[in-house]
């Protein structure tokens, strides 16, 4: 199948191991050819809509960034502990991108 028939709402996912891996996964984000619409968004923060309503265990990170996009993953609010509904609380380590 051709990459442009690809339904744009298929959800996927990226494994970045380190924060280097999300760098460069960013950068080739930011490649892109200006006749097309973008098939991805780079944000620093999440939409409020996407935000959990629990936000008093909310911790942030204020690292400087480093990445060639300006944003890394010390960029990005960090929840601890928390059960609202849509917020995962299990031990593996993903980001929303």
């Amino acid at each position: 199948m051709s990459f442009s028939k690809l339904d744009p709402s298929i959800a996927l996912g990226f494994y970045c191991e380190t924060e280097k891996d999300l760098d460069d996964l960013c950068m080739c984000f930011t490649i892109q050819d200006k006749t097309c619409r973008p098939m991805f968004e780079i944000h620093k923060q999440a939409p409020k809509a996407w935000t959990c309503e629990d936000t008093s265990v909310k911790k942030s990170t204020k690292v400087p960034s480093r990445s060639p996009r300006g944003i890394s993953l010390s960029d990005f609010t960090v929840f601890d502990g928390i059960s609202a509904a849509g917020c995962s609380v299990d031990d593996e380590e993903f980001e929303m991108i």
